[in-house]
Protein backbone atom coordinates (compact mmCIF):
# COMPACT_ATOMS: atom_id res chain seq x y z
CA UNK A 1 0.00 0.00 0.00
CA UNK A 2 1.08 3.20 -0.92
CA UNK A 3 2.35 6.01 1.51
CA UNK A 4 -0.87 8.36 0.50
CA UNK A 5 -3.21 5.45 1.01
CA UNK A 6 -1.69 5.33 4.92
CA UNK A 7 -2.13 8.92 4.56
CA UNK A 8 -5.86 9.17 3.83
CA UNK A 9 -7.02 6.25 5.79
CA UNK A 10 -5.41 7.44 9.05
CA UNK A 11 -6.83 10.71 8.43
CA UNK A 12 -10.51 8.86 7.57
CA UNK A 13 -9.61 7.56 11.73
CA UNK A 14 -9.12 10.86 13.20
CA UNK A 15 -11.88 12.74 11.23
CA UNK A 16 -14.34 9.58 12.76
CA UNK A 17 -12.86 10.02 16.22
CA UNK A 18 -13.29 13.55 16.08
CA UNK A 19 -16.80 13.70 14.79
CA UNK A 20 -17.86 10.45 17.48
CA UNK A 21 -15.97 13.19 20.12
CA UNK A 22 -17.75 16.68 19.27
CA UNK A 23 -21.12 14.78 19.45
CA UNK A 24 -20.53 13.65 23.02
CA UNK A 25 -19.22 16.67 23.51
CA UNK A 26 -22.40 18.40 22.63
CA UNK A 27 -24.68 15.56 24.28
CA UNK A 28 -22.90 16.74 27.57
CA UNK A 29 -23.84 20.05 26.71
CA UNK A 30 -27.44 20.10 26.74
CA UNK A 31 -29.01 22.00 30.03
CA UNK A 32 -31.38 19.90 32.14
CA UNK A 33 -34.39 21.85 30.68
CA UNK A 34 -33.12 21.10 27.64
CA UNK A 35 -33.38 17.34 28.61
CA UNK A 36 -36.56 17.41 30.12
CA UNK A 37 -38.52 19.06 27.39
CA UNK A 38 -38.13 16.10 25.41
CA UNK A 39 -40.90 13.92 24.74
CA UNK A 40 -39.76 10.94 26.47
CA UNK A 41 -38.90 12.65 29.54
CA UNK A 42 -42.05 14.52 29.80
CA UNK A 43 -43.87 11.13 30.05
CA UNK A 44 -41.58 9.83 32.36
CA UNK A 45 -43.15 13.05 34.72
CA UNK A 46 -46.56 12.36 33.84
CA UNK A 47 -46.61 8.80 35.15
CA UNK A 48 -49.45 9.30 37.29
CA UNK A 49 -48.24 8.81 41.42
CA UNK A 50 -50.18 7.07 44.18
CA UNK A 51 -52.18 9.56 44.67
CA UNK A 52 -53.65 9.32 41.32
CA UNK A 53 -54.94 5.86 41.93
CA UNK A 54 -57.90 4.96 43.86
CA UNK A 55 -58.29 1.46 45.39
CA UNK A 56 -62.14 -0.28 46.68
CA UNK A 57 -61.44 -3.55 48.25
CA UNK A 58 -65.03 -5.27 48.29
CA UNK A 59 -66.73 -7.71 50.89
CA UNK A 60 -69.95 -8.88 49.23
CA UNK A 61 -70.27 -11.00 46.49
CA UNK A 62 -73.29 -8.77 45.12
CA UNK A 63 -71.59 -5.63 44.42
CA UNK A 64 -71.60 -2.62 42.27
CA UNK A 65 -68.92 0.38 41.83
CA UNK A 66 -70.25 3.73 41.57
CA UNK A 67 -68.04 6.40 40.02
CA UNK A 68 -69.18 10.27 40.17
CA UNK A 69 -67.70 13.40 38.44
CA UNK A 70 -67.01 16.17 40.93
CA UNK A 71 -66.69 18.58 38.18
CA UNK A 72 -65.51 18.43 34.52
CA UNK A 73 -65.66 14.96 31.80
CA UNK A 74 -63.25 12.29 33.08
CA UNK A 75 -61.81 9.20 31.22
CA UNK A 76 -60.15 6.48 33.42
CA UNK A 77 -59.94 3.08 33.99
CA UNK A 78 -60.99 0.49 36.61
CA UNK A 79 -58.85 -3.19 36.61
CA UNK A 80 -61.11 -6.15 38.84
CA UNK A 81 -58.85 -8.37 40.97
CA UNK A 82 -59.59 -11.64 42.83
CA UNK A 83 -58.09 -12.77 46.02
CA UNK A 84 -54.98 -14.28 44.09
CA UNK A 85 -54.34 -11.21 42.36
CA UNK A 86 -55.55 -12.53 39.46
CA UNK A 87 -57.22 -9.74 37.12
CA UNK A 88 -60.81 -10.40 36.42
CA UNK A 89 -61.49 -7.27 34.01
CA UNK A 90 -60.18 -4.07 32.73
CA UNK A 91 -62.69 -1.00 31.43
CA UNK A 92 -62.11 2.15 30.02
CA UNK A 93 -64.57 4.31 31.00
CA UNK A 94 -65.74 7.88 30.56
CA UNK A 95 -68.39 10.62 32.14
CA UNK A 96 -69.83 13.17 31.79
CA UNK A 97 -69.54 16.85 33.93
CA UNK A 98 -70.95 16.18 37.16
CA UNK A 99 -71.99 12.54 35.69
CA UNK A 100 -72.52 9.05 37.45
CA UNK A 101 -71.41 5.42 36.06
CA UNK A 102 -72.48 2.44 37.69
CA UNK A 103 -70.49 -0.46 37.20
CA UNK A 104 -71.41 -4.30 38.52
CA UNK A 105 -68.56 -6.29 39.48
CA UNK A 106 -67.56 -9.46 38.66
CA UNK A 107 -68.57 -12.05 41.96
CA UNK A 108 -65.33 -12.83 43.10
CA UNK A 109 -63.59 -9.21 42.75
CA UNK A 110 -61.97 -7.95 45.86
CA UNK A 111 -59.60 -5.71 44.86
CA UNK A 112 -60.57 -2.42 42.28
CA UNK A 113 -57.71 0.07 41.34
CA UNK A 114 -59.26 3.09 39.11
CA UNK A 115 -56.32 4.85 37.13
CA UNK A 116 -57.83 8.54 37.62
CA UNK A 117 -55.16 10.39 36.56
CA UNK A 118 -56.00 13.04 39.26
CA UNK A 119 -59.27 13.58 38.61
CA UNK A 120 -61.80 14.88 40.99
CA UNK A 121 -63.80 11.84 41.30
CA UNK A 122 -65.84 10.08 43.71
CA UNK A 123 -65.53 6.63 43.87
CA UNK A 124 -67.36 3.86 46.21
CA UNK A 125 -68.83 0.35 46.15
CA UNK A 126 -72.40 -0.21 47.05
CA UNK A 127 -73.04 -3.49 48.40
CA UNK A 128 -76.08 -5.61 47.83
CA UNK A 129 -77.84 -4.14 50.57
CA UNK A 130 -77.27 -0.71 49.80
CA UNK A 131 -74.31 -0.21 52.02
CA UNK A 132 -71.39 2.04 50.76
CA UNK A 133 -67.58 1.61 51.70
CA UNK A 134 -65.60 4.36 50.15
CA UNK A 135 -62.31 4.20 47.72
CA UNK A 136 -59.31 5.07 49.32
CA UNK A 137 -56.41 7.04 47.33
CA UNK A 138 -54.35 6.13 50.51
CA UNK A 139 -52.70 3.11 52.16
CA UNK A 140 -51.47 3.67 55.67
CA UNK A 141 -48.72 1.83 58.32
CA UNK A 142 -51.69 1.58 61.08
CA UNK A 143 -55.67 0.85 60.67
CA UNK A 144 -58.12 0.14 63.14
CA UNK A 145 -61.55 -1.49 62.48
CA UNK A 146 -63.75 -0.98 65.32
CA UNK A 147 -67.40 -2.79 65.73
CA UNK A 148 -66.75 -6.42 65.21
CA UNK A 149 -68.52 -8.86 67.58
CA UNK A 150 -68.14 -12.76 68.33
CA UNK A 151 -71.38 -12.70 69.83
CA UNK A 152 -73.30 -16.60 69.01
CA UNK A 153 -74.19 -15.98 65.75
CA UNK A 154 -72.28 -13.57 64.28
CA UNK A 155 -70.75 -13.36 61.15
CA UNK A 156 -67.51 -11.36 60.72
CA UNK A 157 -65.30 -10.62 57.50
CA UNK A 158 -62.27 -8.81 57.15
CA UNK A 159 -59.79 -8.38 54.04
CA UNK A 160 -56.33 -7.05 53.66
CA UNK A 161 -55.70 -6.04 50.14
CA UNK A 162 -52.26 -5.01 49.31
CA UNK A 163 -52.39 -3.14 46.29
CA UNK A 164 -49.20 -2.33 45.33
CA UNK A 165 -45.74 -4.42 43.33
CA UNK A 166 -44.32 -5.13 46.53
CA UNK A 167 -44.42 -7.82 49.57
CA UNK A 168 -46.56 -6.50 52.55
CA UNK A 169 -45.64 -7.58 56.00
CA UNK A 170 -47.79 -7.08 58.91
CA UNK A 171 -48.74 -7.69 62.24
CA UNK A 172 -52.59 -8.03 63.57
CA UNK A 173 -54.17 -7.18 67.22
CA UNK A 174 -57.54 -8.32 67.91
CA UNK A 175 -59.07 -6.82 71.33
CA UNK A 176 -61.97 -8.17 72.65
CA UNK A 177 -64.44 -7.13 75.58
CA UNK A 178 -64.32 -9.82 78.78
CA UNK A 179 -67.25 -10.35 80.48
CA UNK A 180 -65.57 -10.48 83.88
CA UNK A 181 -63.37 -7.00 83.70
CA UNK A 182 -65.30 -3.79 84.08
CA UNK A 183 -62.52 -2.09 81.73
CA UNK A 184 -64.09 -4.03 78.76
CA UNK A 185 -61.33 -4.61 76.66
CA UNK A 186 -59.27 -7.47 78.66
CA UNK A 187 -58.13 -9.40 75.92
CA UNK A 188 -56.09 -9.24 73.55
CA UNK A 189 -54.17 -11.77 70.46
CA UNK A 190 -51.44 -10.94 68.32
CA UNK A 191 -50.77 -12.66 65.14
CA UNK A 192 -47.56 -11.56 63.94
CA UNK A 193 -45.72 -11.60 60.31
CA UNK A 194 -48.32 -11.83 57.78
CA UNK A 195 -47.29 -12.05 54.47
CA UNK A 196 -49.16 -10.43 51.80
CA UNK A 197 -47.70 -10.58 48.04
CA UNK A 198 -48.73 -7.65 45.34
CA UNK A 199 -52.23 -7.15 44.52
CA UNK A 200 -53.36 -10.46 45.97
CA UNK A 201 -55.73 -9.59 49.67
CA UNK A 202 -56.01 -11.78 52.89
CA UNK A 203 -58.45 -13.17 55.01
CA UNK A 204 -58.34 -12.83 58.54
CA UNK A 205 -60.31 -14.94 60.23
CA UNK A 206 -60.11 -13.70 64.12
CA UNK A 207 -63.64 -15.55 65.22
CA UNK A 208 -61.57 -18.30 67.21
CA UNK A 209 -59.29 -16.01 69.07
CA UNK A 210 -61.61 -14.14 71.17
CA UNK A 211 -65.08 -15.66 71.67
CA UNK A 212 -68.01 -14.41 73.00
CA UNK A 213 -67.08 -10.91 73.00
CA UNK A 214 -69.74 -8.10 72.73
CA UNK A 215 -67.13 -5.53 70.95
CA UNK A 216 -63.88 -6.92 69.48
CA UNK A 217 -61.43 -4.49 67.81
CA UNK A 218 -58.67 -4.91 64.87
CA UNK A 219 -55.48 -3.21 64.98
CA UNK A 220 -53.33 -3.89 61.54
CA UNK A 221 -49.50 -2.56 62.24
CA UNK A 222 -48.01 -2.68 58.65
CA UNK A 223 -43.85 -3.49 58.93
CA UNK A 224 -43.21 -3.01 55.24
CA UNK A 225 -45.42 -2.02 52.48
CA UNK A 226 -48.94 -0.73 52.86
CA UNK A 227 -52.43 -2.51 52.76
CA UNK A 228 -55.93 -1.10 52.92
CA UNK A 229 -58.46 -3.52 54.77
CA UNK A 230 -62.31 -3.71 54.93
CA UNK A 231 -64.42 -4.88 57.40
CA UNK A 232 -67.71 -6.03 57.92
CA UNK A 233 -70.03 -7.63 60.59
CA UNK A 234 -73.92 -9.58 60.69
CA UNK A 235 -75.54 -10.00 63.59
CA UNK A 236 -79.18 -11.53 63.51
CA UNK A 237 -80.90 -8.57 60.91
CA UNK A 238 -78.18 -6.02 61.61
CA UNK A 239 -75.40 -6.06 59.19
CA UNK A 240 -72.74 -3.09 58.30
CA UNK A 241 -70.16 -2.25 56.88
CA UNK A 242 -67.33 -0.67 59.43
CA UNK A 243 -65.55 2.33 59.48
CA UNK A 244 -61.43 2.44 58.79
CA UNK A 245 -58.99 4.71 60.76
CA UNK A 246 -55.67 5.11 59.71
CA UNK A 247 -52.73 6.35 61.38
CA UNK A 248 -52.04 9.35 58.66
CA UNK A 249 -56.39 10.43 59.05
CA UNK A 250 -56.39 12.51 62.50
CA UNK A 251 -59.80 12.08 62.38
CA UNK A 252 -61.81 14.20 65.52
CA UNK A 253 -65.03 12.19 66.87
CA UNK A 254 -68.20 13.44 68.50
CA UNK A 255 -70.44 11.55 70.48
CA UNK A 256 -73.39 12.50 72.03
CA UNK A 257 -73.59 9.97 75.09
CA UNK A 258 -75.81 9.55 78.15
CA UNK A 259 -74.84 10.34 81.99
CA UNK A 260 -72.55 6.95 83.11
CA UNK A 261 -69.10 5.86 83.16
CA UNK A 262 -68.05 4.65 79.88
CA UNK A 263 -65.24 3.28 78.81
CA UNK A 264 -62.57 5.25 76.48
CA UNK A 265 -60.13 3.08 73.98
CA UNK A 266 -56.85 3.94 73.01
CA UNK A 267 -55.86 1.86 70.30
CA UNK A 268 -52.62 4.59 69.03
CA UNK A 269 -48.77 3.73 70.73
CA UNK A 270 -48.62 7.18 71.97
CA UNK A 271 -50.35 8.65 75.12
CA UNK A 272 -54.22 9.61 73.98
CA UNK A 273 -55.02 13.15 75.26
CA UNK A 274 -59.09 13.58 74.86
CA UNK A 275 -60.65 16.72 75.84
CA UNK A 276 -64.03 16.58 77.01
CA UNK A 277 -65.40 19.95 77.71
CA UNK A 278 -62.14 21.63 78.60
CA UNK A 279 -61.50 18.31 80.79
CA UNK A 280 -58.41 16.31 79.49
CA UNK A 281 -58.65 12.27 79.90
CA UNK A 282 -55.64 10.72 79.53
CA UNK A 283 -55.35 7.43 78.28
CA UNK A 284 -52.17 5.27 77.73
CA UNK A 285 -51.48 3.40 74.89
CA UNK A 286 -53.49 0.03 73.64
CA UNK A 287 -55.55 0.65 76.76
CA UNK A 288 -59.03 1.58 78.13
CA UNK A 289 -59.80 4.50 81.13
CA UNK A 290 -62.70 4.59 82.40
CA UNK A 291 -64.39 7.70 82.82
CA UNK A 292 -67.66 9.14 84.18
CA UNK A 293 -69.22 11.46 81.60
CA UNK A 294 -72.32 13.85 82.38
CA UNK A 295 -73.96 14.03 78.71
CA UNK A 296 -71.54 16.39 77.00
CA UNK A 297 -72.28 17.29 73.25
CA UNK A 298 -69.29 16.12 71.73
CA UNK A 299 -66.04 15.04 72.47
CA UNK A 300 -62.39 15.86 70.70
CA UNK A 301 -59.15 13.67 70.77
CA UNK A 302 -56.40 16.28 70.43
CA UNK A 303 -53.07 13.80 69.89
CA UNK A 304 -51.08 13.81 66.75
CA UNK A 305 -52.52 10.23 66.03
CA UNK A 306 -55.96 10.51 68.16
CA UNK A 307 -58.49 8.38 67.24
CA UNK A 308 -60.20 7.16 70.14
CA UNK A 309 -63.22 4.98 70.90
CA UNK A 310 -65.97 5.14 73.44
CA UNK A 311 -68.33 2.64 74.55
CA UNK A 312 -70.25 1.56 77.23
CA UNK A 313 -71.89 -2.07 78.34
CA UNK A 314 -70.61 -3.84 75.29
CA UNK A 315 -71.91 -0.94 73.03
CA UNK A 316 -69.82 0.59 70.80
CA UNK A 317 -71.15 4.22 71.07
CA UNK A 318 -68.16 6.42 68.80
CA UNK A 319 -69.63 8.50 65.46
CA UNK A 320 -66.39 9.50 63.26
CA UNK A 321 -66.60 13.25 61.86
CA UNK A 322 -64.59 13.95 59.38
CA UNK A 323 -61.59 15.85 59.26
CA UNK A 324 -61.27 19.49 60.01
CA UNK A 325 -62.05 20.68 56.63
CA UNK A 326 -63.97 24.07 55.02
CA UNK A 327 -64.93 22.19 52.11
CA UNK A 328 -66.70 18.98 51.44
CA UNK A 329 -68.96 16.81 49.14
CA UNK A 330 -71.15 14.42 50.99
CA UNK A 331 -72.84 11.63 48.82
CA UNK A 332 -75.56 10.37 51.34
CA UNK A 333 -79.20 9.60 51.74
CA UNK A 334 -78.50 10.65 55.74
CA UNK A 335 -78.92 13.38 57.38
CA UNK A 336 -75.82 15.33 57.46
CA UNK A 337 -74.82 16.47 60.69
CA UNK A 338 -71.88 19.60 60.78
CA UNK A 339 -69.73 19.74 64.12
CA UNK A 340 -68.23 23.32 64.63
CA UNK A 341 -65.81 23.35 67.45
CA UNK A 342 -64.49 26.79 66.98
CA UNK A 343 -65.03 29.78 69.44
CA UNK A 344 -67.18 31.36 66.64
CA UNK A 345 -70.41 30.74 64.62
CA UNK A 346 -69.38 28.85 61.17
CA UNK A 347 -71.98 29.70 58.10
CA UNK A 348 -71.96 27.24 55.37
CA UNK A 349 -73.34 27.33 52.00
CA UNK A 350 -74.21 24.19 50.49
CA UNK A 351 -76.18 22.54 47.54
CA UNK A 352 -78.20 19.16 47.03
CA UNK A 353 -77.73 18.51 43.65
CA UNK A 354 -78.67 21.01 41.10
CA UNK A 355 -81.06 22.43 43.70
CA UNK A 356 -80.66 26.19 44.61
CA UNK A 357 -78.07 27.03 47.03
CA UNK A 358 -78.76 27.75 50.65
CA UNK A 359 -77.19 28.73 54.28
CA UNK A 360 -76.91 27.35 57.64
CA UNK A 361 -75.47 28.92 60.61
CA UNK A 362 -74.04 26.75 63.57
CA UNK A 363 -73.27 28.38 66.58
CA UNK A 364 -69.81 27.55 68.75
CA UNK A 365 -69.05 24.33 69.66
CA UNK A 366 -72.49 23.24 68.19
CA UNK A 367 -73.92 20.75 66.04
CA UNK A 368 -76.29 21.18 62.73
CA UNK A 369 -78.19 19.08 61.15
CA UNK A 370 -79.30 19.23 57.12
CA UNK A 371 -82.10 16.73 56.24
CA UNK A 372 -81.27 14.08 53.29
CA UNK A 373 -84.11 11.29 52.17
CA UNK A 374 -82.68 9.85 48.66
CA UNK A 375 -79.32 9.34 47.49
CA UNK A 376 -78.12 12.83 46.94
CA UNK A 377 -74.53 14.66 46.19
CA UNK A 378 -74.07 17.71 48.54
CA UNK A 379 -71.48 20.51 48.21
CA UNK A 380 -70.97 21.96 51.50
CA UNK A 381 -68.66 24.88 51.61
CA UNK A 382 -68.26 27.20 54.94
CA UNK A 383 -65.93 30.39 56.31
CA UNK A 384 -64.24 28.44 59.18
CA UNK A 385 -63.18 24.56 58.97
CA UNK A 386 -65.87 22.15 60.42
CA UNK A 387 -66.19 18.03 60.25
CA UNK A 388 -68.79 16.52 58.98
CA UNK A 389 -71.15 12.87 59.50
CA UNK A 390 -73.62 10.95 57.87
CA UNK A 391 -74.64 7.50 58.09
CA UNK A 392 -73.80 5.00 55.54
CA UNK A 393 -72.54 8.23 53.27
CA UNK A 394 -69.11 8.90 51.33
CA UNK A 395 -67.78 12.40 52.74
CA UNK A 396 -65.16 13.94 50.38
CA UNK A 397 -63.36 16.92 51.99
CA UNK A 398 -61.39 19.04 49.25
CA UNK A 399 -57.87 20.81 50.69
CA UNK A 400 -57.43 24.39 49.44
CA UNK A 401 -54.18 24.43 47.39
Amino acid sequence: MSKSAYFFRGLFVVIVFCALGFYAYIQDENTPDQILNEDSTDALFNTPAKADYLYCVNIDSGSKLVLKSLSQKLNFSVTQLNSKGKKLDSSKLALAPFGTVGLILESNTKLVKIDSNGSDLLAFIETSEGLKSECKNNTSETWVIPGFSTEKDAINNLLISNPYKTTASLDVFVVGSSRESNDSLALQREVKNIVIDANKTYEFDFNQLIKRSELVFVKILTKSGSVIPAGSTTLGESNKLLPLYSSESNINYALSPELGTYSVYNPSTNILNVDVNGQTILVPPNSATLKEIDGTKFLKAESDNGFYFLFKSGQNLFRSFSKESSKFYVYTSSPIEINNSNDGEVQCDYRVNTDPPKSVVVKPKSNASLEMSVDSLVKLECDLPVSVFSTNSVIRSIVSR
